[in-house]
Order: structure tokens, then C-alpha cells, then sequence
């Protein structure tokens, strides 16, 4: 099942709505993509998500902000609606890789 939202920032999941409690931002630019990973950076200097596409394009949402997380990520299944056997969900330290422009 899939995750999908209305204009007034309400993401519907299955059959319940959830509203956003404050301001939301949408990005057209990457409806459709198909994520092959994303990757959460924080340290001292640099704290952003990044989101990496199978058609070799990156998003980078830079924050200004120390975020920590409050509980481990975790991971589920949808079955029928309801969210289903639950994991943590593992991860690695990150490689930043640096890719000069060829303008």
C-alpha cells in the first residue's frame, strides 16, 4: 500500500488520514523517483538528509539544526491498513563522496 498526500499536507495511509501539525513543503521535482538510498549526516559541520535516486540524481535537504534522534528508526510492514511486524531498522556510518562539476 502506498503513501500518498491531499493538498492540505495530510499524508493518507491506507484508510486513516494523518494531518501535519504545522507547515508542510512539497517537492514536484521528485514525484515518481525511486530512492536507492538515503543517508543522515550530522556531525560538527554538516547535518543534512540526502536522498539518493536510481536515475543517479541526489536531493540534499541541508539543516541548520543539531537533530538527534530521540528513538531508533524503525521499519514495518503494511498489512490490511495496520502496520506490521516491527524492526529496528540498522544502519552504517556514511561515505560522502565528492564529485567535481563538469559545467
Amino acid at each position: 500500500m502506498s503513501t500518498t498526500s491531499d493538498n492540505q499536507g495530510a499524508a493518507i495511509l491506507g484508510y486513516r488520514i494523518v494531518r501535519a501539525k504545522g507547515e508542510g513543503t512539497e517537492y514536484p521535482d521528485l514525484r515518481g523517483k525511486v530512492i536507492r538510498q538515503v543517508r543522515f549526516v550530522n556531525d560538527e559541520n554538516y547535518t543534512a538528509l540526502n536522498l539518493e535516486f536510481e536515475d543517479n540524481t541526489l536531493a540534499s535537504f541541508r539543516l541548520n539544526a543539531k537533530i538527534a534522534l530521540s528513538l531508533p528508526p524503525e521499519i514495518a510492514r503494511l498489512k490490511d491498513g495496520n502496520l506490521v511486524k516491527w524492526k529496528e531498522l540498522k544502519g552504517e556510518p556514511a561515505t560522502l563522496i565528492i564529485r567535481e562539476r563538469n559545467d
